[in-house]
């Protein structure tokens, strides 16, 4: 799959909850073969390729295939590796882009959103988007996600038509980051709190297997750690949904965590 590169100049981060915070960025695209166009609203991610006090790595033309599109980072020693984040917003006019980030563990992505400074720049590629709800025949969402996955659901939720029955099951730390969450006017919000994120053991599935199972036209979409995902993929499946109408994505891994 083809990334577009740019660049993102640091200008700010804002605490939300006690596990989310928002950095936002200027989105600049005035480099040869750079440019950023945003994805359709749901679970836009896009790549950020960290290095040390905020110094820009640099690309090269690249046809091995690793590479994204007939580019690569260019070898640098300050570089301290890539990450990926959801794209809770983006002004096409101010070209600001806001990427909210949940706060588990540590690692080079964490200490370097703690450490910037306005003006620090980073490479970023993409967007990706993975969320494709069937159409018009479904009015039922199932949504399932952890703290990693709650940007991208509180995306996807703020553009669901309010018709559509949306079950949601956030798995959160604290309380307060529920309020993170858009309101919607056929929310069903089922809370986990305490559980998975890296400090016990998850409860996702165990939550939605508490519930009817879903009806065979609904959609489901869950982002969480790789291994809850897949146990809530095989649940599914056994309750012989479309797999069409699932989307199931491994956020992070507990075994790398």
């Amino acid at each position: 799959m083809a990334w577009d590169r740019f660049v993102g100049t640091f200008l700010c981060k804002t605490e939300l909850t006690k596990g989310i915070f928002r950095v936002e960025f200027a989105i600049t695209a005035d480099r040869p073969g750079y440019g950023y166009a945003p994805a359709t609203p749901g679970d836009e991610s896009v790549g950020l390729y960290f290095a040390e006090e905020g110094h820009l790595l640099d690309t090269h033309p690249s046809q091995a295939p690793h590479a994204h599109g007939g580019w690569e980072v260019s070898e640098d020693s300050r570089s301290i590796g890539r990450r990926n984040f959801t794209v809770r917003s983006f002004d096409p006019d101010t070209r600001v882009m806001a990427i909210d980030v949940a706060r588990h563990g540590a690692g080079p992505a964490i200490e370097w959103f703690d450490a910037a400074q306005p003006g620090w720049r980073l490479l970023m590629a993409g967007p990706r988007c993975w969320h494709r709800p069937p159409g018009a025949a479904t009015d039922h969402y199932y949504l399932l996600a952890d703290l990693a996955g709650l940007p991208a659901l509180a995306r996807i939720l703020a553009a669901t038509a309010p018709h559509i029955r949306v079950t949601a099951l956030a798995e959160v730390l604290d309380p307060s980051d529920l309020e993170y969450l858009p309101a919607h006017p056929r929310l069903e919000l089922l809370p986990l709190v305490g559980s998975g994120n890296g400090v016990a053991d998850s409860r996702l599935l165990d939550g939605l297997a508490a519930l009817p199972p879903p009806a065979p036209a609904s959609y489901q979409w869950v982002a969480a750690e790789a291994g809850q995902v897949r146990a809530v993929k095989t649940y599914l499946r056994a309750c012989g949904l479309d797999r069409k109408n699932c989307v199931a994505l491994g956020y992070w891994n507990a075994t790398e965590h």
